[in-house]
């Protein structure tokens, strides 16, 4: 099945990193939620989306709280 030009064959492989975050995305927001959850901090996410249901925009708003420290 070759591809034509309205209709061409998937990319090969997946898209490279974005600059500045050589491991990617997906490592880079793991990495913060496991560092977050160590430290004790409470990590919400306010989502919302703009846009024809063909091209939506997301946003996504990261908010951290404290979690109460009780010493012994």
């Amino acid at each position: 099945m070759g591809g034509s030009m309205a209709n061409p064959p998937p990319p090969a492989s997946p898209p490279p990193p974005l600059p500045g975050n050589p491991l990617g995305q997906g490592v880079l927001l793991a990495s913060f939620n496991q560092t977050a959850a160590q430290r004790g901090v409470k990590i919400e996410w306010t989502t919302s989306q703009s846009g024809p249901g063909h091209a939506l925009t997301w946003n996504a708003e990261c908010v951290g709280k404290q979690s109460p420290f009780f010493g012994g």
